[in-house]
């Protein structure tokens, strides 16, 4: 059984990616690949989620009670969040089947966003005016779902 290079479509690519969707010939091809590839790759998302989850840590640990933190850390939380949401869905498109991650990751996703959500109300009116339209402005620039609230 041969596969097929996800760069050149050569046949009997021996290189594969570890989330196992693209297949390589060799490394020019990996790399030349890579920009396509990123966006759809469940490995680089998993290291993204890991990455920002930290960042999330880190801020939270030092958090002063700042309104401006408070927005960051908001914004990082709803980031995350879709980035969990966009991972469960590959892994289900990848996989044609639901996969033992693709729930976690969605609890992961509502949990991440019900924290955005109290954290929103628990902000004072114009403050927590403020930060809904900085997060909606950061999410419209990147694609992430949008924060309703009432205000």
């Amino acid at each position: 059984m041969f596969r097929v290079c996800s760069s050149c479509n050569a046949e009997d690519a021996l290189l594969k990616c570890p989330c196992l969707a693209s297949y390589y010939c060799n490394l020019a091809c990996q790399q030349a690949h890579w920009i396509e590839h990123k966006c759809k790759c469940t490995e680089h998302l998993l290291k993204c989620i890991t990455k920002k989850r930290s960042g999330i840590d880190a801020l939270q640990a030092g958090q002063q009670g700042s309104s401006t933190t408070s927005v960051e850390l908001m914004a990082l939380e709803q980031e995350l969040a879709q980035e969990h949401r966009t991972r469960a869905g590959l892994l289900i498109e990848k996989f044609e089947s639901e996969h033992y991650d693709v729930a976690d990751h969605y609890k992961e996703a509502m949990i991440l966003h019900r924290a955005v959500q109290t954290s929103l109300s628990m902000l004072s009116g114009a403050a927590a005016r403020s930060a809904a339209r900085k997060l909606a402005h950061k999410a419209s620039g990147v694609g992430l779902f949008e924060t309703v609230i009432d205000l």
